[in-house]
């Protein structure tokens, strides 16, 4: 459930895990200069190093430094430091700071660097990222050799003395206040994306009283690190209505689910040239947005002529995603919702009517290889919460469904409100940056988003 991050190179604070008796600590922040920041932003990064333990139960035992990057607010304010929450599991927190100048302009924003994922990043599983590189990534027998890689790197990391329970959304959560209470700070308000947005619903559940507004972006409520080929089907659908509906589409296929449905089976008929389980991971990743999806029609339409040769470079994306991955982080934080598995279908492969859900093919051989996830199971459902959170969601949604955050999520937010983008996927936000922007500023601020600056986004397929 990642969204496409912008590169940010900390290098000097991705420190190695250290061993000693220090009380945990947030260090002085210092002027930094972190590439690709946006350049609204420009000298106002400011960086420290944050102390934890691994396990806090063991507070003298293994310690953890995490970076935090502060952007200070362009003009003082009473308003309440921000924090960030960027998507994953599986990616740093520091690894995209946001381009919104409006959000920034009159309160402190801070990235904390997520456990597991910045800093050392020890949760590396290179035992999985092998199993990408072989012919059939999703035939049954990769699968159970994903299973087992995924056990072999638990095994090396518990011999190495890292307990995987120490790096939950709880600990992240931890992280977050420790940090909170250096600053001083009684509330601070919240923005999250895809992922993190469970790590806000969480710490809003733990600690009520220090969430001042939480604005989320490609919600994912309790239970859904997995994914659904029913929702995957019904964006399928919509995408060929709107192609039908366009003159440009609709003179180059009838029918564009089925273009991309045959675009799925294209290996079966072309002599091992393509590894349709890359190509149906690649069709799931290229539905994020407009701007992934077309290029996957292009090779879906060259397919049906004959020419696969662009569907091969398309299931390249999936052996660059694992390789991005950091497959440890993913399953010590997602592998908390394994427990669904058990009860959805036990097989998600395409087939002639549907594209089925290749990444739930992929997840459940890893979370049968890993150490459940030390995580109370109160934390499999929503819970009330009363911090106005203001929720912003495509509909045509795959890695976060907008069904599931209206029928699950939603009712248990009395002061929630809702903001659907039509024809919109899980990162099509910037398609109308700043007027995002000027919705999230407005509802930090009063309480009230202002919409005015939205427009029509009409999908087009040229």
């Amino acid at each position: 459930m990642r969204i496409a991050v912008i590169g940010l190179a900390l290098a000097a604070l991705s420190l190695p895990l250290q061993l000693h008796a220090a009380p945990r600590a947030l260090g002085e922040f210092q002027p930094c200069q972190p590439a690709k920041l946006p350049e609204p932003f420009a000298g106002r990064a400011e960086c420290a190093t944050l102390t934890v333990p691994e396990n806090r139960a063991a507070p003298r035992g293994r310690r953890l430094e995490l970076p935090v990057l502060r952007i200070a607010a362009a003009e003082r304010s009473a308003e309440p430091p921000l924090f960030v929450l960027n998507g994953g599991p599986g990616g740093p927190n520091l690894a995209r700071v946001l381009p919104l100048a409006g959000v920034a302009r009159n309160r402190d924003t801070y990235y904390v660097g997520y456990r597991g994922a910045d800093g050392a990043s020890p949760l590396q599983c290179p035992e999985i990222t092998a199993r990408f590189a072989v012919p059939e990534i999703l035939s049954p027998d990769n699968l159970q050799h994903l299973e087992q890689a995924t056990a072999a790197c638990a095994r090396r990391l518990a011999a190495a003395g890292i307990d995987v329970n120490d790096y939950t959304i709880l600990d992240v959560i931890d992280d977050l206040e420790d940090v909170r209470k250096a600053l001083g700070e009684r509330r601070v308000s919240l923005l999250s994306i895809s992922y993190g947005t469970r790590v806000a619903q969480f710490y809003a559940r733990r600690h009520p009283r220090r969430i001042h507004r939480s604005v989320m972006l490609g919600t994912n409520p309790p239970g859904h690190f997995v994914f659904s080929a029913r929702v995957n089907d019904q964006v399928l659908g919509r995408l060929s209505e709107l192609c039908a509906a366009d003159a440009h589409c609709a003179a180059r296929t009838p029918d564009l689910r089925r273009t991309l449905l045959r675009a799925l089976q294209a290996g079966a008929q072309g002599s091992g040239q393509l590894d349709d389980g890359k190509t149906s991971m690649a069709l799931f990743f290229s539905l994020y947005g407009r701007g992934q999806f077309r290029p996957f029609l292009e090779a879906a339409l060259a397919a049906e002529a004959g020419d696969l040769s662009k569907l091969q470079a398309a299931g390249q994306v999936t052996i660059d995603m694992s390789r991005q991955m950091i497959w440890g982080d993913l399953l010590a934080k997602g592998s908390l919702d394994s427990h669904r598995y058990a009860a959805l279908a036990p097989t998600f492969g395409a087939t002639a009517e549907s594209m089925g859900s290749p990444s739930d093919l992929l997840y459940q051989s890893f979370t049968r290889g890993w150490p459940q996830a030390s995580i109370p199971e109160e934390y499999h459902r929503a819970v009330r919460d009363e911090t106005p959170t203001l929720l912003i969601n495509g509909d045509i949604d795959v890695a976060t469904p907008l069904t599931f955050v209206r029928e699950e999520l939603l009712p248990h937010l009395p002061n929630g409100q809702l903001v659907v983008l039509k024809d919109y996927g899980h990162s099509d936000f910037s398609r109308q940056g700043p007027a995002v922007d000027q919705m999230i500023a407005s509802f930090l601020t009063t309480g009230t988003p202002d919409r005015s600056g939205l427009k029509q986004d009409p999908y087009l397929f040229q």
